[in-house]
């Protein structure tokens, strides 16, 4: 919940719970860390410790880690699970070990017209891309050359490039269509 993209995504998406649990790492010095920005959070508890996914029924993943250490097993049963992580939290397999779970790969945006930017080593289908080379993009239509989308990411700017999508008509990938984030009645707790 400490980094830049797990940070701003409790700050924009915990009043829209009745619970978020924020979990941190283990390195040293990271449960003061919680402590300090679930003061931020309503209603936020903290922990270090991975069992907590369990308790979401939302589980917004966001790690920097490369042995996705979120298997199939740990989700509660029907869990909304994004997965923001680049490489992904979660491990291949999850959606077909259970297939309760809405799992949905985040960060990838449909382009406006369907154009394939057929860039090797990214391997989207034609009409998406992902979601900071969406973000170059927009502020290249928008004209923005000063540094004010460099350095930490804040809800504030979050806000502004969603709005710079809807004018230039970029959207979330077709799949993502399905996620029911925000408009379903209020579930018990998000994990972020």
């Amino acid at each position: 919940a400490m980094g830049n993209i797990g940070r701003v995504c409790a700050e924009i998406l915990a009043p829209r719970y009745r619970r978020t649990i924020l979990i941190g790492s283990n390195k040293p010095g990271s449960l003061a860390r919680l402590a300090a920005f679930a003061g931020k959070i309503p209603n936020a508890v903290i922990s270090t410790d991975l069992a907590g996914v369990r308790k979401g029924d939302v589980v917004l993943a966001a790690l920097n880690a490369v042995n996705a250490p979120l298997a199939a097993d740990q989700f509660a049963h029907n869990a909304i699970v994004c997965d923001l992580s680049v490489p992904a939290s979660v491990q291949p397999g999850a959606a077909a070990a259970r297939p309760d779970l809405l799992i949905i790969k985040g960060g990838i945006v449909s382009l406006p017209f369907g154009e394939d930017m057929e860039i090797a080593g990214f391997p989207l289908p034609p009409g998406q891309t992902y979601a900071c080379m969406a973000e170059a993009m927009l502020l290249g239509f928008e004209g923005i050359r000063d540094a004010t989308f460099t350095g930490s990411l804040t809800a504030d700017l979050v806000v502004r490039v969603a709005a710079m999508a809807a004018r230039h008509g970029f959207e979330l990938a077709d799949y993502k269509r399905s996620c029911v984030l925000g408009y379903e009645p209020k579930a018990d707790a998000c994990v972020i």
